[in-house]
């Protein structure tokens, strides 16, 4: 048994439990585990359009469901919520690299097939 300080609320309680991966007393993991219901749930019925996913932000998410950041981030944290990094951050050279690796990718992908696109 050790005490445990909740990274949602704050509060100290004594966990019975062994080490987790983010520190929840009881009332909030159950409340972090409601938010990311309605997290998923969103996020299935309200980002996908024409079969490709659109990007939406923490700050997004959070007001769309009417909730606080701190929860969000807890759920990215947990990793019951996947974030994606964004392609255009770092500076010049970064982009370029990130770039260069991707048409590389491609250009393997494309060749690796047994055969290519007509069928031959």
């Amino acid at each position: 048994m050790a005490l445990r300080v909740c990274e949602y609320c704050g509060k100290a309680w004594f966990d019975e439990g062994g080490e987790k991966q983010v520190a929840l007393c009881p009332p909030c993991a159950q409340e972090v585990q409601g938010i990311y219901m309605l997290a998923w749930g969103y996020l299935r019925d309200n980002t996908a359009e024409a079969g490709r996913h659109r990007k939406i932000s923490i700050q997004q998410l959070a007001d769309e469901l009417g909730i606080d950041t701190k929860a969000i981030n807890l759920l990215v944290k947990m990793g019951k919520i996947q974030v994606e990094s964004f392609a255009g951050e770092g500076n010049a050279d970064e982009i370029a690299r990130n770039l260069e690796i991707l048409r590389k990718l491609r250009k393997n992908v494309r060749g690796s097939s047994k055969y290519d696109r007509s069928g031959r």
